[in-house]
């Protein structure tokens, strides 16, 4: 009597338990398919304390595993292979624990789906002939996620709706297509190793970092829309079988960024970007919102080349300020620090010429400062000029001891040494050389001055 009880009350727990992991046939992604739906959230609201989910794959075997921690009794339940090709879907489920799918070669598994899943820990997906790999909606990824197959010629990803606080790394993957946001950007990552074919990246909110560095990149990459990275690595990529241009302008910078920016023009929060080594010239971006960066080891040639191509794609599509910021960047480059601070100063390296004028003037009054306090001295000993200097007698004698009066006399006698076409030589005294010196220097800035103006006016851009 005893055994028939005990066997009546193990069928009825079994099957209690098997109520509740039971497979649930569906056409939600595929034709023929498989979904576990609920399966964490059903059993985690009930048990919260006692259950974990322990989701693993590994060569064909297909299965997932209750852990009791109170008496570690393990209910392992396998999901059977099918003959013909199908999907296997999650929907609504916590994985809690590492998650790894490891060299599936069968190849009827057509594709793995997941909905409204939750992933707690580690994700490794690698060297599968599982083609493709959907996570859709509401996907929350809390550690980092690691992709990888043989070659590039297999494993398709899908992420739509995703939001990561880890890092991604992805290696040899044919197909990617991306709507994801990185919550964390401080530490989160997205890392492209080997070989990237065909990529789609929208609504994409990028991580710190996005490197392609030394990757084989093929077939179309396009960046629809989303926010920038802190950082874009392209350095050393390999673009040799890229069917269309990297195109970078539909990516605006992140929020914080922006406000940065109308606080702080000149600040330096935009997107470095890292293009040693890479092909320049299959770039389109907006530069206004991007600075490059430079391996430490980086030639002047090489710098020299990768601005060369910027310029001329910048010119060509006519992005004047992406144009001006890359030129501005390359002058100052070419030239040492003190032709820096003058080319800048004068008329920030060409851009805005209508510092000339403004420069002019503080010059010419600088000039007529220095020559009031010895305008005496210039009359009589080195450039009198007869009309100058009657009038400096007559207010001598009226204002003796005012020099403000003289001052108007010096800044008209500055300006005929400044604007005038000539020195009249023969009125030079040779007594102080050093005096005679200032006079030509005062003359020498002038005709500099006003060739500068002149050719501003008239437009003559040869010169300049």
């Amino acid at each position: 009597m005893k055994k028939i009880i005990y066997t009546i009350l193990t069928l009825f727990l079994y099957s209690k338990i098997q109520g509740q992991e039971e497979l649930i046939p569906t056409s939600k992604f595929t034709e023929v398919g498989y979904v576990y739906d609920h399966v964490a959230y059903d059993i985690l609201h009930e048990f919260e304390n006692v259950y974990d989910l322990d989701i693993k794959f590994y060569k064909n075997d297909f299965h997932y595993i209750l852990h009791e921690r109170i008496d570690s009794i393990r209910y392992p339940v396998e999901l059977p292979l099918k003959e013909s090709k199908f999907s296997l879907g999650f929907k609504d489920v916590c994985f809690k624990k590492y998650f790894s799918i490891d060299d599936i070669t069968n190849k009827n598994v057509k594709s793995i789906n997941f909905t409204d899943c939750e992933f707690q820990d580690e994700i490794s997906i690698h060297n599968n002939q599982i083609r493709f790999f959907n996570f859709n909606t509401s996907i929350y990824m809390y550690d980092n996620v690691y992709i990888s197959s043989n070659t590039a010629k297999t494993t398709s990803l899908n992420f739509k709706e995703v939001e990561f606080t880890g890092s991604l790394v992805l290696r040899n993957i044919n197909r990617i297509s991306m709507d994801i946001i990185f919550m964390d950007s401080t530490h989160s990552r997205i890392i492209f190793v080997d070989s990237i074919n065909n990529a789609s990246f929208s609504k994409c909110k990028f991580p710190i970092m996005v490197d392609f560095s030394d990757t084989y990149l093929s077939g179309y990459f396009k960046f629809n829309s989303g926010t920038l990275p802190d950082t874009f690595n392209f350095t050393n990529a390999n673009f040799s079988n890229l069917k269309n241009d990297i195109d970078l302008t539909f990516l605006e910078l992140k929020d914080s960024k922006k406000r940065w920016n109308l606080v702080n023009p000149n600040n330096k929060h935009l997107c470095t970007i890292k293009l040693d080594g890479a092909d320049a010239s299959k770039f389109r971006l907006r530069y206004e919102n991007f600075q490059l960066l430079f391996n430490p080891d980086a030639t002047f040639e090489t710098k020299s080349y990768i601005y060369e191509e910027l310029l001329n794609r910048s010119k060509k599509e006519g992005m004047s300020n992406s144009y001006k910021k890359l030129m501005i960047e390359y002058k100052q480059l070419q030239y040492n620090n003190f032709m820096n601070f003058v080319q800048k100063h004068w008329w920030n390296y060409g851009f805005d010429k209508q510092l000339i004028f403004r420069n002019t003037l503080i010059i010419l009054l600088f000039l007529t400062m220095i020559n009031w306090m010895v305008f005496e001295y210039l009359l009589s000993e080195v450039y009198p000029i007869n009309n100058f200097t009657e009038r400096f007698n007559i207010i001598s004698q009226h204002y003796p001891n005012n020099q403000l009066y003289v001052l108007p006399l010096a800044f008209f006698y500055t300006c005929v040494i400044f604007f005038g076409f000539k020195l009249d030589l023969a009125s030079i005294k040779l007594k102080n050389y050093w005096a005679v010196l200032y006079i030509f220097f005062v003359y020498s800035i002038g005709l500099f001055c006003v060739a500068y103006m002149a050719s501003v006016i008239l437009k003559l851009d040869s010169f300049l």
